[in-house]
């Protein structure tokens, strides 16, 4: 039987939902994961999917040994590694006898990952898919072998960088093929058995027929099938926004140019508004970019400036590379802006400030070397989820965008948390009950994750009701999270202070 203080929950509840956009500190440390890739020289890390039993999956690249390999690896739901997934968390894939590099990555809904990416076949490049059985191994049902390698036409290079999945099973690639002289935006079209898709295009293969040197980076799909996609295109000496559409046919409708601000704009994520809107997202001249179109292509007007939106925040290379409409109608942008970052912008495009650190949220991994933000999801509980590298590392990392507070179970506990009062001056008290004997750990941490003290260390805890006292008094006003962690999960409640 679950006891707690009604009217001391509803007000701690009523309080949490007015700021959202923390990190979360049930996911590694601080909502930080550092991976090690094994021992490679370098390392990058491009994608990331959840499966339907809410692990994620993420994909890149090492490089050892004078040797490219993909990399794909699977995390339990609190940013462990997957032992049951190939070698200990990790498999590492040689495909080709040159460069190659896994772009993108999709789960199906039987748990088979498909990756995406690029692999050399002689003198040219591939688009290159792998799919792999839950366990890692690769699926021998998928082009024989479980890995698909095509040239475009049969004889011209070709990189896929983005990857989407059909409620059909069949698998979307699109990225770009060299031809003779010129680069141009290319999709193809796989059956659930590796096969090229004839239904689509004639052969399973697209090409855009607006002009030259143009390259897709980001797809979506739209409800009725059609295929959206954003990249960038070359106008004389400069690149601008490359945004347009292809029916589930495999034929060409609509195509943009779009210059945002600047002589160099390039789109890196897309994505769809339950009105119809498209949502793009990328990097232009170094600052974040965000634009939103109509459904026919056009420039949305009302929002931002003249469509768009600039963050230049306080150093160059700054690239956005997704974006997700949230339930709330507010837009989240996460890239990398000398840290992970996300931004979150309002309906007509003004910050939303009620969003993390007013309207941001960073995620601060550990530097020198610098590390960069490539890719990021929305998890079906509605979490985010951003990953890159560093040096030879994977980094991942996790944000809360609401708050489920008050009651909350772990693990083999069900601790009923209260803390009270909240705001707090210098002091509160946190009440919470344990059904079983636990060893207990509670850390205070900062919005960014970080331990600021540790009020409980390992304390054998025996079941029933318990009390905590936390001291704020040396410590500055703002948001802080109080942490419970038995060993088996963690669970946080957030308090303030003026």
């Amino acid at each position: 039987m679950r006891q707690f203080l009604p009217l001391l929950v509803l007000l701690f509840t009523i309080h949490a939902e007015a700021q959202y956009g923390v990190p979360d500190p049930s996911f590694g440390i601080g909502g930080q994961v550092i991976l090690p890739s094994g021992n490679p020289s370098s390392t990058s890390c491009n994608a990331v999917a959840q499966a339907p039993d809410g692990k994620l999956v993420i994909a890149g690249g090492v490089y050892q040994a004078g040797a490219y390999s993909w990399a794909v690896s699977r995390l339990l739901t609190d940013g462990a590694l997957d032992t049951t997934f190939a070698d200990s968390g990790f498999a590492i894939l040689p495909i080709g006898a040159g460069y190659s590099n896994a772009t993108a990555v999709v789960v199906q809904p039987d748990g088979k990952v498909v990756a995406a990416g690029v692999s050399e076949v002689g003198t040219n490049t591939a688009f290159t898919l792998v799919r792999c059985n839950i366990d890692g191994s690769l699926d021998t049902t998928f082009d024989q072998d479980g890995i698909l390698i095509a040239l475009f036409d049969g004889i011209y290079s070709c990189t896929a960088n983005a990857i989407a999945l059909q409620p059909d099973g069949k698998i979307v690639a699109a990225g770009e093929y060299e031809g003779i002289s010129n680069y141009y935006a290319a999709m193809m079209r796989i059956n659930t058995d590796g096969s090229l898709d004839s239904t689509f295009s004639a052969d399973g293969q697209w090409q855009s027929g607006y002009g030259t040197n143009h390259s897709i980076n980001a797809i979506a799909l739209q409800p009725d099938g059609k295929i959206l996609y954003a990249g960038r295109k070359l106008n004389g000496t400069y690149d601008e926004v490359m945004l347009g559409r292809v029916t589930d046919t495999g034929t060409s409708d609509g195509q943009v140019q779009l210059n945002a601000f600047s002589t160099s704009d390039v789109a890196y994520g897309v994505t769809l508004q339950p009105d119809g809107k498209i949502i793009a997202c990328g990097t232009a001249s170094g600052t974040y970019w965000t634009g939103r179109y109509n459904a026919d292509l056009s420039t949305d007007f009302t929002f931002g400036l003249g469509g768009w939106i600039s963050d230049s925040f306080s150093l160059n290379h700054h690239v956005a590379r997704s974006c997700h409409v949230l339930p709330s109608g507010d837009i989240l942008v996460s890239g990398n802006a000398a840290q992970f970052t996300s931004t979150c912008y309002q309906t007509n495009g003004t910050l939303q400030t009620a969003f993390g650190n007013g309207g941001y949220l960073s995620f601060n991994f550990p530097s020198p070397p610098a590390h960069t933000a490539r890719a990021g999801i929305l998890q079906a509980d509605g979490k985010l989820v951003v990953v890159g590298d560093q040096a030879t590392n994977f980094l991942i990392a996790r944000g809360l965008l609401d708050f489920n507070v008050g009651v909350l179970e772990f693990g083999s506990t069900d601790a009923n948390i209260v803390v009270y009062p909240n705001p707090m001056q210098d002091q509160a008290v946190m009440r919470y009950s344990l059904e079983k004997d636990e060893r207990i750990t509670i850390t205070l941490r900062d919005v960014e994750g970080r331990a600021v003290r540790t009020l409980v260390d390992q304390h054998a805890s025996p079941s029933g009701r318990h009390e905590q006292v936390i001291d704020l008094s040396q410590l500055s006003g703002g948001v802080y999270f109080v942490e419970l962690d038995n060993g088996q999960g963690r669970t946080c409640v957030r308090v303030s202070k003026p």
